[in-house]
Order: structure tokens, then sequence, then C-alpha cells
């Protein structure tokens, strides 16, 4: 749902609110192809997908976590990059996947999302949109989103071993 309700608020102030704000200013045509992309994914997802009380496996995750990563990095791009702050949401979608996926596979997601900053950042760079300066906050980015994924799956580990006691706790009583 959150994914969903992204994409379709990023359209709709890029469509109805964009004097005010500077989403997809740099490049306009990239922010609506990619949010059009991503609306859509994300609308059979919520609609089609879920519904069917089949469970995602690790790889399905994995793939949707790589997509999130692209069309938020292609946003970011569509919008300035990094100085634009909307790198920030990566960091969900980091949290996200250190709750889902196993350890090595969620701080796999971190490295590619930070690479991924990193190469925008670059990118930016040699078109002339940003400095060279800007390549401290894209590595502060990294750093954040690689903090995030250690702590988050730590969190979520001790919450299912927790769990786990509870229930065996629980079945002893019985």
């Amino acid at each position: 749902v959150y994914k969903f309700v992204l994409s379709l608020v990023l359209m709709l102030i890029f469509w109805f609110a964009s004097n005010a704000t500077h989403i997809g200013e740099i490049k306009p045509v990239l922010f609506i192809y990619t949010c059009s992309i991503y609306l859509a994914l994300n609308a059979i997802t919520l609609f089609i997908v879920l519904p069917s009380d089949k469970p995602f496996n690790q790889n399905q995750l994995f793939f949707t976590f790589i997509i999130d990563i692209t069309a938020i990095v292609l946003l970011l791009d569509a919008t300035g990059g990094i100085a634009s702050g909307m790198g920030i949401l990566l960091v969900v979608i980091v949290a996200a996947s250190s709750i889902l996926l196993s350890g090595q596979l969620a701080m796999l997601i971190a490295a590619l999302a930070s690479i991924a900053i990193l190469v925008d950042t670059f990118r930016l760079i040699t078109q002339g949109y940003l400095t060279t300066s800007s390549f401290l906050p894209a590595g502060l980015m990294g750093v954040i989103l690689f903090v995030t994924s250690f702590f988050i799956q730590n969190l979520a580990e001790r919450i299912r071993n927790t769990q786990k006691q509870a229930a065996k706790s629980a079945t002893d009583l019985l």
C-alpha cells in the first residue's frame, strides 16, 4: 500500500504542485515515465498479486526491492539527484528489505542502493547538474543505508527470537 500511495502522491505533486516543488524539474519526461510505470506496477501488485493469498518467496521479494530501488533512483535522477532529498525514500526500502529478507540479501539491497546513488551522482556531475561536492551526501546516504540495514536486521531477529520463545512458553504451559 505504501508504494502505491507514494507513487500516486509523487505523480499528483508533479502534475498539480510542480511550481511549488522541484519534483521532476531536471528531467520531467523521465519522471513522468518512471512514476507512471512504478504506479502501474504497484497497482498490479496491490490489487492482483497480494490478494491471491500466495506469499512471496525470497527471490520475488528481492526482485521487488530491486524494482523499487531502480524506480526511486530514476525519480531521484529526474529531480536533481541526492541534493533533492528524495534519496531518503531508499531508507524505507532498505529497512523493509532488512525485515523481510535474510541477512546477506538485505545487505545486498543496501549495497545496490548505495552503488545506484553513487553512480547517479557521478552521472549528474558529468552532465553538469551537480558539483563534485555532491559525492559527500551521496556517500553519507550509502552509510545510512548500511547502518539502517544492520540495525533493522538485528531488531527483526530479536523480535523473531522473542516470538519463538513466547510460542514455546505457551506450548509448555499447555
